[in-house]
């Protein structure tokens, strides 16, 4: 567990929650399955040559995909779903672990690998979890050539699960170390969201900043100019963490609460007016290519940049 085995990384992000930086969430107990990776350990899988080779390693994040998934066993594809009562103890147990060492429960997660299906989300349900944080769809296994199977293939932030569970997206992808997540793309993909009156929610993840010292270096001053061409280029931008987020769309009327050290912030203000039809327009124009064309085509373009420049303007 982490304040046990890595004392300093617990004592970090306590002075970072303290202080305002940082925010946890629940993940899992592993990023892994467990049982499936001890099983193909004993099993001399080739697979796990380095793991077995190296005494102290911990980077599962450069294992086979589909050996990654914690509510899965991806030994062996197409995945299996956990059994439903070894389920029920590693979320419970996750959330027993996670309070005892943040002093407040998780109301939003993630899964792991964004595989977890409807049977996951209705122990997280048990567990208070009334947000969960996605990548824009939700996969429930791996078919037999290991892709995603996705259902439902596309979610936008605040889509309900069968549970009334707000679903969140994470629309902006930072992944330097794999060289196509660049600091330029997730600048492109806040500006998108931000157009379409849509939270900005950056996806990156520890192999960025845990492998060699360039590319940490490298990762995190990247970082450091997205957050700040964010904070440059978009008026009026607010830091919240995922169940904030995820309360404020079930109630903009409420005062963000950070349930880790007390602090209040005053609610969000929704885009109203010239700004809201603006960002529906936006959207059309994202999701809908045919109705751009339709709109160069017969002029209807024109007004519709007007409105959507005035309303970002003064909004």
């Amino acid at each position: 567990m982490l304040d046990a085995d890595f004392p300093a990384i617990y004592q970090t992000l306590k002075d970072g929650i303290a202080r305002d930086i940082l925010t946890p969430q629940l993940h899992g107990l592993e990023h892994l399955n467990g049982a499936a990776f001890a099983r193909l350990y004993r099993q001399d899988d080739p697979r796990l040559a380095v793991a077995k080779a190296t005494a102290d390693w911990s980077d599962w994040e450069s294992l086979d995909s589909p050996l990654q998934g914690h509510y899965v066993d991806g030994s062996a594809l197409p995945t299996s779903p956990v059994d439903s009562a070894e389920a029920q103890n590693i979320i419970e147990l996750a959330a027993a672990s996670f309070q005892r060492m943040f002093g407040a429960p998780s109301v939003s997660t993630v899964a792991p690998c964004y595989l977890w299906s409807d049977n996951i989300e209705a122990y997280w349900s048990k567990q208070n979890i009334i947000a969960i944080q996605t990548a824009g769809y939700r996969c429930t296994g791996r078919d037999q050539s290991g892709h995603y199977r996705q259902d439902p293939p596309i979610i936008r932030v605040g889509n309900k699960s069968r549970l009334g569970q707000t679903y969140l997206v994470r629309n902006v992808m930072y992944e330097p170390v794999d060289g196509k997540n660049t600091v330029a793309s997730a600048i492109a993909e806040a500006e998108m969201a931000y157009l379409q009156a849509a939270p900005i929610s950056i996806s990156t993840h520890r192999y960025n900043f845990t492998r060699s010292e360039t590319e940490c270096s490298n990762a995190i001053a990247g970082l450091d100019r997205l957050l700040s061409a964010i904070t440059d280029s978009f008026p009026r931008v607010r830091f919240l963490s995922s169940a904030e987020l995820a309360e404020t769309l079930s109630d903009q009327s409420l005062e963000m609460i950070n349930r880790f050290n007390g602090k209040r912030w005053p609610a969000l203000n929704p885009a109203r007016g010239q700004r809201k039809l603006g960002a529906f327009l936006y959207r059309l124009y994202y999701r809908h290519r045919k109705l751009a064309l339709i709109g160069y085509m017969t002029g209807l373009c024109l007004p519709a940049w007007i409105i959507c420049k005035t309303g970002i303007k003064n909004g």
